[in-house]
């Protein structure tokens, strides 16, 4: 995503430019979720990390009337690094209660900040939008060759690998 990307004279921001970039990831992530369903890339990718943050969350209650005061609701503080897959990031970022872009002092996106409708009582991801770029380029670069399909007698049930 080429507008993702770092620029040494970022536009000037703006909630406009904000509100499409958030709709261009949900797009991309709901393409990358179809893709990996539909066995479009490979288990490698598939199973892809990335190193993001965990933001367990305040005792504050969320409401409809408050859940955009992230500072409030959710602890910077006491925030831990975690690994997540490209399949649990595309999951999280489809069922998101809190999905929004954050931009550094040179006016540059920053940080993509999501937590599902299932686990927002829980924690907010913060993701470096560096790591939601390593994401799409290994989405876009992988080319499966080979889909294997044997049944696994244990499970009773067909099990496919891609290649």
């Amino acid at each position: 995503m080429k507008k993702l990307a770092r620029k040494d004279n970022p536009p000037k921001w703006k909630e406009k430019r904000m509100v499409i970039m958030e709709k261009r990831i949900i797009l991309a992530v709901f393409i990358i979720r179809k893709l990996i369903e539909n066995d479009k890339v490979t288990d490698k990718t598939k199973s892809k990390t990335i190193d993001v943050f965990k933001l367990p969350r305040n005792k504050k209650q969320i409401t409809p009337m408050n859940f955009w005061d992230i500072d409030e609701i959710y602890d910077y503080q006491n925030e831990s690094e975690i690994k997540i897959s490209i399949t649990d990031l595309s999951n999280v970022c489809i069922h998101s209660r809190i999905l929004y872009l954050t931009i550094d002092e040179t006016g540059n996106w920053d940080f993509l900040l999501v937590t599902s409708d299932f686990k927002q009582e829980q924690y907010l991801l913060k993701i470096p939008v560096s790591g939601l770029i390593d994401i799409f380029e290994t989405v876009i670069t992988d080319y499966p060759t080979i889909i294997s399909i044997a049944w696994n007698e244990e499970k009773g049930k067909y099990e496919k690998t891609t290649e």
